[in-house]
């Protein structure tokens, strides 16, 4: 999502306000997960030299040591996707949310 989403709820529609916390929630947890993303991606790229020596110089480190950090590469990949599958969860809800209150017209924020 980029720029500012616009949210009206009224007090009619929303008397407790829990629609409003479920979005503000959404937002805060899809924000969050993108930063996490981020900080992944740039461990995984800078985890990715390890590989590169491995292949590179197959003598340099003793098996135990390269198969120990090529396992840690692959963990924080995976982390990396299940973290991007969250995200995309979050935003799909938080655009619910959006639509929801814009209506058919309003489109995607």
């Amino acid at each position: 999502m980029s720029g500012y989403v616009k949210f009206e709820f009224s007090q009619a529609q929303d008397p407790g306000g829990a629609r409003m916390r479920d979005a503000l929630v959404a937002h805060f947890r899809y924000e969050r997960l993108g930063a996490i993303r981020v900080g992944l991606v740039h461990a995984v790229a800078l985890g990715g030299a390890f590989p590169c020596v491995v292949a590179g110089w197959p003598g340099a480190l003793r098996r135990s040591t390269a198969a120990f950090g090529l396992a840690l590469w692959a963990v924080g990949f995976l982390a990396l996707l299940v973290v991007g599958a969250l995200e995309y969860r979050w935003y799909r809800r938080l655009v619910g949310y959006a639509t929801e209150r814009s209506g058919p017209a309003g489109g995607r924020p």
